[in-house]
């Protein structure tokens, strides 16, 4: 027995070590991928089993099992994230998996919209990255009524522009990506993050969610402190309510960004431009929303602070915002503060 027992035990011990050198073979065993590189694409919720079959397919690991092993034995079976990659030249299995485990995506395809951008500036980006050329429409025509249909936000959203829904984030664009499918990806990252989040379709702020996406991007431009996010929202609101031009700055810059402007150095006479987007010459609100909105500002619109103030105003020395509660006192910090 005590044989059996002692020849079982070489034998397993024999197996591991055998296996082990396997492993550790297979592992480190290089292919010769193309000079051009080799991309995949791996999604938000893809199985490791289903990432190692595609790249398996994509002839990038020849070996999908040692693939999943390795993260196993490396503890970096959770760690695997979503990206567009590109493999090239002589690449091991080990070293597949830690750049993919590692997030070391192609750089090209990892794409971060800041808040307060507007579409031009998405656009340019997107361009940069040569992810879509000047010749191609980037808007909602570009989805049937069936796509559109999936958002329930667009139901009364009445144009194709989708300034206000190209959501502040960082998203990982595959390189095979369309035109569309890169705006449905963002459209999706809206509804997730900030539709179904914030449960807008059962807010009764009194405002439409056009209305408040509009709002929203009033409130973005023109302060930066939550606190008085709040405070200005309660400020449009009122003034709204009073029937009060708006006369909001940043609605003047988007106007003269649409017109070819680089920078925002305000003129007596932009005042005067013609257009619905001008709340100094139009009461209520602009057409559509003046940029993509901030998580914060969105808040800031549903949860709007009253206070007695009506004017206010940013400080040029420390961009602070100064509130006044008559156009007199208003003056007066026009004079203090914007020297």
């Amino acid at each position: 027995m005590f044989f059996n027992q002692k020849r079982l035990n070489y034998i397993l011990g024999t197996a591991l070590i055998i296996s082990l050198f396997f492993y550790c073979g297979l592992s480190n065993y290089k292919i010769i991928l193309p000079e051009e590189g080799i991309s995949i694409d791996i999604k938000e919720g893809d199985s490791v089993n289903t990432i190692a079959i595609n790249l398996s397919k994509a002839g990038i690991i020849r070996f999908p099992e040692i693939f999943k092993l390795w993260l196993a034995l490396n503890g970096r079976f959770q760690d695997l994230k979503a990206g567009s990659y590109t493999f090239a030249g002589s690449v091991a299995i080990k070293d597949v998996a830690e750049s993919i485990a590692n997030g070391n995506i192609n750089p090209a395809f990892k794409i971060t919209i800041p808040e307060g951008w507007n579409i031009l500036d998405v656009q340019n980006l997107l361009l940069s990255k040569k992810l879509i050329t000047k010749e191609e429409t980037f808007d909602l025509s570009l989805l049937t009524n069936e796509e559109k249909a999936v958002y329930p936000f667009l139901k009364d959203w009445g144009t194709d522009n989708p300034e206000g829904l190209l959501y502040p984030d960082t998203y990982f664009l595959g390189s095979q990506m369309s035109v569309k499918e890169i705006l449905q990806a963002i459209l999706n990252d809206f509804n997730l993050k900030v539709y179904q989040s914030l449960q807008l379709a059962n807010k009764t702020s009194g405002f439409s969610f056009k209305d408040t996406m509009i709002l929203a991007s009033l409130v973005e431009k023109e302060v930066v402190s939550p606190k008085d996010r709040m405070i200005v929202a309660g400020i449009l609101e009122k003034r709204l309510q009073m029937g009060m031009p708006l006369q909001v700055d940043a609605t003047i810059c988007y106007i003269k960004r649409k017109n070819g402007a680089s920078v925002c150095n305000l003129q007596n006479s932009d005042f005067q431009i013609n257009s619905l987007y001008n709340t100094y010459k139009y009461p209520g609100l602009p057409p559509g929303p003046i940029c993509n909105p901030s998580l914060e500002a969105i808040q800031a619109v549903l949860t709007p602070q009253k206070t007695s103030y009506l004017y206010y105003l940013s400080s040029q020395k420390d961009s602070r915002t100064i509130f006044s509660k008559t156009y007199a006192e208003h003056l007066l910090n026009k004079a203090k503060y914007l020297k």
